[in-house]
Formats: C-alpha cells, structure tokens, sequence
C-alpha cells in the first residue's frame, strides 16, 4: 500500500527528519509521496536491478545508488553520498543540483548496457562526487574514488597529471579522449563537460586485446609505497648533509641509475652535498652553474629526461661512461641527478617518483634550514638577552596577568631575585608593592591587548622598592599564548639627580629670599646708624654700623658655605671625634663657657667637615646659652650628642630648627645658617640629626650614625651621665624630627627646605635707630 502525502506528513511531525532513505522494494510512487510531502527533505534511493535510475530520479529522489554485492562497499558509498547532500532541499534552489542529478541519470543509464564501464562526476576541484559502476583496475573502482580526489584516491603519479588537464578540459567545456596504462592494465579515459553545470563527467573503459609490456622492476604500486616510507623516514634527518646521503643511498629504491649526485649551485660551481661511489662531476674537475643539464635545470627550474646524452646539444658530460640522465630541480640553487649507462633507460613513471621524491628532500632541507636559522636567532637572541644592562623578564600572559618564564642576568643583579625562585611567578605578584599595585593592574591590561608600555614604575627588590623605567615589547608565539618582554630600567640615580635639583632649586629659592630679606634688616640698621653718626658726627654710633656690618659678613660666609659645599664630602679617614671637639672649641669664641667630652668613637669622615659640624653647634650653644654656657659632649648607643644649659629649643619648631634661615635669636645676631650646615654635613656622611631637650633644660642635638658605621669604635665604657642621657634619647627620638631616607639614611630633603617668612622674620625701616632698637639689636659674638 502506498501512503498518502498527508499520512507521510504526520510522520514527518512526529520527528526531525534529515534525510529518507528507500530500500531497493520501495515503489515509484511511494518516493512521489514522500518528496510532496516535504520537498526540503533529501531522498536516496537504493536500488536494484529491477528499478531503472531515471526513475526514481524522475519521482523527486535526490539521489540513487546501486546496490552491490557487497554490503560494507554499500554502506561507503551510502556514507558518502549522504554526507555530498545539502542541508536541505528547497523547491526553487535545484539548478546546478538538478543538472548534477541529469548526470548521474545519464550515469546510471548507461550502466544497464554497459557492464566493463566506470563513470563518475566531478567538481572543479576534481573530486568525485559521484562515482558508479564496475571496478576497471585497483585503483579506479567506486570505493576507491568517489569522494576524493586524483591524489587522494592514489591514481598512478605517472598518469595522475594527465587526468587532471583532462578533467581540466572538461571543466572549460572539451570533450576528450585518451588511452594510459593504469596498475598495468591498458584504460581509455573519455571526459566531458556537463552542461549548465561546473561539473565534468568520466569514464573509465578497459581496452581488451592490448598487451603491455611487462616491467621487471618493482610493480609501480610497490614503488609507491616504498616512495611513501622514504618520505616519512625524512623527517627523522637533521640537517642538509644527512638528508643528501639518505636521499642518494634510497633513491635505488625507486630508480636504476649508475651513478647520482645532488648538488648546490655556489658563486661559480657546483658544490657536491651527496654522491654514489662513482660521482659523476669528478672525471672532468668542477662543473660551473652555468654548464649542462645541471645548469640549465637550476636555471629554467624545471625537469630534463635525457634519453641520450650525446645526442643532447645542450649537456656536457663529464664522463663519456653515461647515455642518459634525469635532472630535476632541487629548491632554488639545487639540483638531483640520476644517470644510466644506457640510453633511454627512464620512463615517465621514474621521472614523476624521482619528482615526488626530490620535492619531499626539498621540504626536509628547506624545514632544517629554518630550524637552523631560527635556532642560530634564538641563540643570538639568548645572549642578547642575558647581556644587555638593563634588567628583563620574558612573561607570557595566564589568567589574564604576566608570568615570569625567564631572567637575565641583570634581573639578578637589579632585582636580587634568584631565577630559579623567579620563573613561574606572577609579575605582578612578585615585583609590585602594594602602593603600585593599581597603577600595575591598568599596565597589564594594556599589555593584554598587545600595547607597547612605555612607564615610569616603582618595584619591589630583595632591598626595598626602587624607581624603574619599563618596556614591554610584545613578541610572536609559536602557540596561542600572549608572550613578550618586560624591560626594567634603573632610573635611581636619575630620580636622585631630580631630587638633588630640586634641593639644588629650594636652595636656590631660599638663597634669593635670605639675600634680599634676611640681609636687608641689618643693612638697613648699618645705614641708619651711618647716617645718625654722619648728622650727629658722634662716632660710637659706627660701633653698630661694624656690629651689624660683621653679622653680614657672617651670614654671607654661611651662605657661601651651604651654597659651595652643601652636603658634598670630602675624602673619608679615621677621625677620632674627641680631639676633632676639642679643637672645634677652642677654634672659636667661647668667653667663659665650659667644656666636657666624654668618650667618642672614631669614625670614618672628613676630618674638616666634621669639625665644621662642632664648631657650629658650639656656638649655637654660646649664642643662646651666654657667655658662662656649659657644653655637654657625650656617646650614646649609635651615635654622640652635643647638649648645653640654655633655655633649649621649643618644641613648636624642633622639627624646622634644622632648615636654612630658620633662628630663635636673629635679634641676638643669629643667622638662621649654622645648624642647617650641621644638618648638610650629617647628611653629606649618611647621619640623622634629632633635636631633643636636655636634663639640664637646655638644648640636645643629637648625631646618630648608621646601626654599624664603616670604620667606627665604640667605646668599651658608657660616657659621663650616660644612664641620665640615655632615658632623654628616648624623648628626643619621640619629640625630635628624626628623618629616614631610605637611599641614604640623611635628612637631607628637610634640610634644605624653603622657610617661611613668618619664621625668618620681617624688614626693619632704614629710619635712625631709637636707643631701644639699638639694644634689640645688639646680640653676642657668636653665630648660631
């Protein structure tokens, strides 16, 4: 019974149909049914030989198969031709599918009156779509066709090329016929265009009554296979040489020759890379590029079959021993060469396997060469990586961050990080504080996206953080995986050159102010008190003119001082500090204060810098604490203190006492200079200067050295008052301005800051000084 459109409808519904298959007892005009109730749905019929292709074809199927004695060649050929159909079939998308299907009709067809014959049809790219029939050789069959190509089905290489300008012909509308000798048995080919279409049709017919010529040599299947093991054994060979002496040593295999050689061409000659026993290019010396078979075939890069030597206008034997030669080009300056001693001794099917042969060793050489040239690149890479200065990681991107793979050299060096401890560590993880660590994050991202960064960074060291210039440079992979270069440059001793200018700019800054404020006041009391004299022609009133006249000269020489030598050192030699004290004091006016030093260390400093240190505290002491003042000189654990009796510093400006023009007693002739010097010469050598209070309610300055100065001895007993000393360090150090710098251990920052005016004071008018201004500004002898 024969269903109904409609019935096989609802079959339809009930499930997703991609395809319907008809078994060889399915009636005409059930295939009818089928395709009108769902034309999109593709139909295969498999047929008997009952049941006529065009038939089938005729009620709506899409496509037909014979049905073999076989059933797993059934089942391919079913396979393939399944997987050949479109998705879906609509009503008006058939055109070149329907002149497809008339080929195949016309296939079929055929078939019921031909029993030796193998049709097929073929695309552009010369696979076969459709192949049906009987079997004409081993090679041309329907399972062995339909579905590949000339080459992937193996088709003889002697004939494979000729078949394709066939099939070639066809696809631009020829109809043509040949006759080849295929797996030994003679076939004639016949080719023709199918109409509308870009598809061709073949057909394959065995000639009978022809007899070929046996071949004694291996069967050209055998040789083929023997081709194919060659080829895959190439693989294993390393460089150019051993690829030549396999070759050479193989090549009997597949060719009878009497002598082979593969050669080079260089500037003039041609250089041997393998030969047999007897190479041929050595009876008549070197054989130039220029010469022969051999040059020619380099330089018209294409293949001569030579069937006698000597009838061969063009070749210059270099033995008279060899009839005939094949040549054939080998990359760009090689050439492979085959000779026989007798004449016409290769065929087209040894031309085609020496080819293939030659173009596998080709690809094995030009494959080492590469890794020879990219290993030689990454060598040279390599050591450019480990020797450039600047430190550098190589990363490749995981989860979304850089990750250390390598190190150079100067990574260790820089970054202290050993590259063992290293690889495989996040960058981010590994280098970037916690203070960068939001500034790095947006980094990576950029590198993520393949950018170039270019930025000023601060990482993290075995030693502390330290100021880098990076660099990325993104780099190909052979993999998927983002990889590239990270390049570090140290920048420290450029960022302290800034700093240093920036210090060099506060002085500066600080020099202008001090010269036309701090010195005008005296200045403008030297010529009130000149002019008062020269009205008055009382001379004691150039007693002040010379008073305020020398506070400038003192403050100029201060200036001079920190403008000249600042925080610079001189070279360093043991000093012991109690006779460098010692004659500190007696260098300068102390009228009747006292003196006591206990037991200092010696230090490694400059000698006359540090005496410079003393002086200036002295008479800060001297000026502040009067005439009768008493000097305290003392060690403490890590450093000395220099404290006296007077009314000591407020603590309102202990933590500016220390910067240039700053002064409690600019009225008594302080300059504002003397303890900035003491705190540029403390810094000069890699001190910390703190000021604190003393037991005696005076003024403790105190001198604190590195945890274990280069040089220096302690001594073995404490000082004078040394227990007493030791519980006011302790309030010095938590009232103090004690400054860290984490590149030098010196306050050397503060102590060139900028001072404010309300601290250095204001001018005083130019008006004749009162006998009451004349007292404010009558101060000692000595400068703070």
């Amino acid at each position: 019974m024969v269903p109904s459109p409609e019935a096989v409808r609802e079959r339809f519904s009930d499930t997703d149909v991609d395809v319907v298959i008809t078994g060889p007892s399915t009636s005409v005009s059930a295939i009818d049914s089928i395709r009108r109730a769902d034309p999109s749905v593709p139909v295969v019929a498999v047929l008997d030989g009952d049941t006529r292709p065009d038939e089938v074809l005729d009620a709506g199927a899409t496509d037909c198969l014979p049905l073999t004695d076989d059933p797993a060649t059934t089942a391919t050929l079913l396979d393939r031709r399944i997987d050949a159909l479109p998705d879906r079939v609509g009503d008006g998308d058939r055109d070149d599918g329907s002149a497809v299907l008339q080929a195949h009709v016309g296939a079929l067809t055929a078939l019921l009156d031909e029993e030796d014959t193998l049709l097929g049809v073929f695309d552009a790219e010369y696979r076969h779509v459709t192949v049906v029939g009987t079997a004409v050789t081993d090679d041309l069959a329907p399972e062995t066709l339909e579905g590949r190509t000339l080459v992937g089905a193996w088709v003889d290489p002697s004939v494979e090329p000729y078949l394709r300008a066939a099939y070639d012909d066809a696809l631009a509308g020829e109809e043509g016929t040949s006759e080849f000798v295929i797996d030994g048995r003679p076939v004639r080919v016949q080719t023709r265009p199918v109409p509308g279409t870009s598809y061709g049709l073949v057909r394959f017919d065995p000639i009978v009554g022809v007899d070929v010529r046996p071949d004694e040599r291996p069967g050209n299947r055998e040789r083929i296979e023997r081709l194919r093991s060659i080829s895959r054994e190439l693989d294993a060979q390393e460089d150019v040489a051993h690829i030549s002496e396999f070759v050479v040593e193989r090549v009997s295999e597949l060719l009878d020759f009497d002598a082979c050689v593969i050669a080079d061409a260089g500037d003039e000659t041609f250089d041997v890379l393998a030969a047999t026993g007897a190479e041929p290019y050595t009876d008549t010396g070197p054989l130039t590029v220029d010469d022969g078979i051999a040059g020619r075939t380099v330089a018209e890069d294409r293949t001569f079959v030579i069937d006698d030597i000597r009838e061969e206008t063009a070749a210059e034997p270099t033995s008279p021993t060899y009839r005939s030669a094949i040549s054939i080009p080998m990359g760009e300056t090689g050439v492979f060469q085959a000779l026989a001693a007798e004449p016409g001794a290769y065929t087209e099917m040894d031309r085609k396997l020496a080819e293939l042969l030659v173009v596998h060793a080709a690809h094995a050489m030009a494959r080492v060469r590469f890794e020879e040239a990219l290993t030689l690149e990454r060598d040279r890479f390599a050591a450019l990586f480990q020797n450039i200065p600047d430190a550098a990681v190589t990363y490749v991107i995981a989860a979304g961050e850089p990750q250390i793979e390598s190190v150079n050299s100067a990574f260790v060096r820089l970054f202290g990080f050993d590259p063992e401890d290293a690889a495989g560590e996040s960058v981010r993880d590994l280098l970037v504080p916690p203070e960068a660590d939001e500034d790095a994050a947006s980094l990576y991202e950029a590198v993520e996206d393949g950018e170039r960064v270019d930025a000023e960074v601060t990482r993290r060291t075995v030693d502390g953080t330290a100021p880098f210039l990076l660099r990325s440079v993104p780099v190909q992979s052979d993999d998927d995986r983002q990889r590239g270069y990270f390049i570090y440059t140290d920048i420290s001793t450029l960022v302290e050159r800034e700093r240093e200018l920036e210090r060099q700019n506060e002085r500066l800054d600080t020099f202008a102010s001090i010269v036309s404020h701090d010195l005008r006041n005296p200045l403008s009391v030297a010529e009130g008190y000149l002019e008062t004299a020269v009205d008055t022609g009382e001379v004691e009133y150039l007693d002040v003119v010379g008073e305020e006249l020398d506070r400038m000269r003192r403050m100029i020489e201060d200036l001079l001082t920190l403008a000249r030598e600042g925080e610079a050192i001189g070279d360093r030699e043991p000093v012991a500090l109690e006779a460098v004290a010692q004659r500190a004091w007696d260098g300068i006016d102390t009228a009747d204060g006292t003196l006591s030093i206990g037991s200092l260390p010696t230090v490694r400093a400059d000698p006359a810098r540090v005496r410079q240190l003393f002086e200036n505290l002295f008479r800060n002491a001297v000026l502040h604490g009067g005439d009768t003042v008493s000097v305290d000189v003392g060690p403490f654990d890590g450093g000395v203190y220099v404290d006296d009796d007077g009314p000591g510093v407020p603590d309102e400006l202990k933590e500016e006492i220390l910067e240039m023009g700053v002064s409690t007693a600019k009225d008594e002739g302080g300059t504002g200079f003397g303890l900035s010097i003491v705190a540029q010469v403390a810094a000069g050598h890699g001190w910390d200067v703190v000021v604190a209070d003393s037991d005696r309610g005076g003024a403790r300055f105190e001198i604190h050295f590195d945890s274990d100065p280069n040089g220096s001895t302690r001594p073995d007993t404490p000082g004078p008052n040394d227990d007493e000393k030791s519980a006011s360090n302790s309030d010095a150090e938590t009232t103090g301005s004690h400054l860290d710098d984490e590149s030098s251990g010196s306050p050397s920052n503060e102590s060139t800051a900028l001072p404010t005016d309300d601290v250095s004071g204001s001018d005083e008018g130019a008006s004749p000084p009162t006998e009451e201004h004349r007292d404010e500004t009558d101060g000692g002898e000595s400068i703070p």
